[in-house]
């Protein structure tokens, strides 16, 4: 789906990464629709074969309404995010 774009921040777990950016009023999804309650993504995996990548996998919804200044905003949450990770990492 191309207005769905998925990412990987090894070593995080997603839930970690949604609440903090939840913190800042952006939300994200860790799971497909369709997911089991597995702890990674079988999409992701049957991609990438790589069980730490579908294991860190969120998920990130556009539209056609989203606008410049919003991606703008997430890119500096999520920049501010990925600068404090020394202190959030969760293994």
């Amino acid at each position: 789906i191309p207005y769905i774009l998925n990412i990987s921040v090894i070593g995080v777990k997603p839930e970690v990464l949604l609440h903090s950016l939840e913190e800042d009023d952006v939300y994200i999804s860790t799971q497909t629709a369709c997911s089991s309650k597995s702890d990674e993504s079988k999409a992701v995996y049957a991609l990438t074969k790589d069980h730490e990548r579908s294991k860190s996998s969120v998920r990130i919804s556009l539209s056609y309404k989203t606008t410049e200044e919003e991606i703008d905003s997430f890119l500096r949450i999520f920049d501010n995010f990925i600068c404090n990770l020394d202190i959030i990492i969760v293994k």
